[in-house]
């Protein structure tokens, strides 16, 4: 980051904003960002102060005289930004303290002016001490790592399920994730994409897959040139390992249903790839209905014969009784695997025990449409077992005609059911990718 700050106090206002709604109100980044996206330093300091809200939390409290009530929440998110400042960021100790101060203003609370000048300032004089002692970052400093940024609950989880790796894990977990590109191959190429951008100052390389680009330094979309005409899409490169687990030796896609397709990211991903004669796009949330269908014209799929439809896959309302060959399931979960892109997901309670029942009951639900013969392809964005391994194990010993199809992608690691990936794969997030085919219960179907 800049080391000039002084001139931005709006965008500072609009964190606060933000980071209150997220820690009062318990909304997501996402919901924050519905309406406009946020400036560059109103989304570095929300996002950050999310991403390390552990350690702060911890070093705010060492020097907090007693905790604040809670109805002055929007005290404690400021002192969470002011703290972020100082100790993850280059700026200036005395602008990340005066415009703290400044928006107490704001706030309507004015004894809240001397606590927040006091703890920031002591704050500010322990990370003096800190970098006098030792040349550290400010990762080492008085802030610490306390449960390395992650709530306990999910460092527990985390510990027993990769304990050789958990650590490394969770700092993955708490770094900028990088930016890829999938490539619209029916309206461009990666050749001729790579030479604009590189020409435009946004140097890019050549991902796992032949659609794939990882851009050097993430940049807004709208910069880059191509967008607007649906050359490309952003999208995570392990997310984009999705239209590498189809059946390659299958006929072609006679019908297509990605049942929980918003953001649309592997629904158009697969359009591209598998060029389905009908496909059905199911999405239950009348906003997130209404954006896919833009993505789906920016793209140009909007062409296609196809449907873009509201409804819910827990149900079967919605299907006129046609049974389809390919069924993508990108199941709601706890998200744990894009920690880097949604890192307020560790501020939120999560009820993992609610969410594998909605997982389970989306797979016995949708089985019903799938035709014999066909596959199903389940996804989610967790690194957790009890969400991805453990659903697949109830499911087959419920579906007689259920058989897992075995698969292997460029990176990551095969599980006992499907493949998983994690942060620590080269560029990727953490997915859980496992095929399913309808058919007699013999043996497992091999690779193909």
């Amino acid at each position: 980051m800049p080391n000039k700050f002084d001139d931005e106090p709006d965008e500072r206002s609009i964190a606060l904003k933000g980071l209150n709604a997220v820690i009062s109100r318990d909304l997501t980044l996402d919901q924050v960002e519905q309406d406009q996206p946020l400036p560059p330093l109103a989304r570095e300091i929300l996002y950050g102060t999310c991403r390390h809200y552990y350690s702060l939390e911890a070093a705010l409290k060492a020097r907090m005289p007693k905790p604040l009530r809670r109805k002055d929440q929007d005290v404690w998110a400021l002192l969470m930004m002011g703290a972020y400042q100082l100790l993850y960021t280059r700026v200036p100790p005395h602008a990340a303290v005066n415009t703290s101060v400044e928006l107490v203003q704001q706030l309507r609370k004015p004894w809240a002016r001397a606590l927040v000048n006091g703890v920031l300032r002591g704050l500010a004089r322990d990370q003096e001490v800190a970098a006098n002692d030792a040349e550290q970052n400010p990762a080492g400093s008085v802030a610490g790592e306390a449960h390395h940024n992650h709530p306990q609950w999910l460092a527990i989880a985390l510990r027993h399920q990769y304990p050789e790796t958990a650590d490394a894990l969770m700092q993955a977990n708490n770094q900028r994730a990088p930016m890829a590109l999938r490539v619209n191959t029916l309206r461009s190429t990666r050749a001729k994409i790579m030479q604009q951008l590189n020409e435009a100052g946004h140097p890019v390389s050549a991902g796992q897959l032949a659609e794939t680009l990882m851009l050097d330094e993430p940049t807004a979309v709208l910069e880059l040139p191509g967008h607007s005409a649906g050359h490309f899409s952003v999208q995570d490169a392990g997310a984009q390992l999705a239209n590498a687990c189809w059946d390659k030796s299958k006929p072609s896609t006679a019908h297509l249903l990605d049942a929980c397709a918003a953001p649309g990211g592997k629904l158009h991903h697969a359009l591209e790839y598998l060029q389905p004669k009908r496909f059905l796009a199911l999405e239950w949330q009348p906003a997130r209905l209404a954006a896919l269908q833009l993505e789906a014209e920016r793209l140009g799929h909007n062409q296609r014969t196809g449907d873009y439809r509201l409804g819910d896959a827990t149900n079967l309302a919605w299907w006129d009784g046609v049974k389809f060959d390919r069924i993508l399931l990108d199941a709601p979960c706890s998200g744990t695997g894009t920690l880097r892109r949604h890192p307020d997901i560790k501020l939120h309670p999560v009820d993992l025990e609610a969410q594998a029942s909605k997982q389970l009951a989306l797979l016995t639900n949708l089985w019903q449409t799938l035709q014999d013969g066909g596959e199903l392809l389940y996804c989610t964005c967790s690194l957790l077992r009890d969400e991805n391994d453990s659903i697949l194990a109830q499911f087959i010993q419920q579906q007689p005609d259920a058989v897992i199809s075995r698969f292997e992608l460029p990176t990551g690691a095969a599980t006992e059911y499907g493949w998983q990936l994690t942060p620590l794969d080269p560029a990727t997030d953490g997915f859980y990718y496992a095929r399913l085919q309808r058919g007699p219960k013999t043996v497992e179907v091999e690779q193909k």
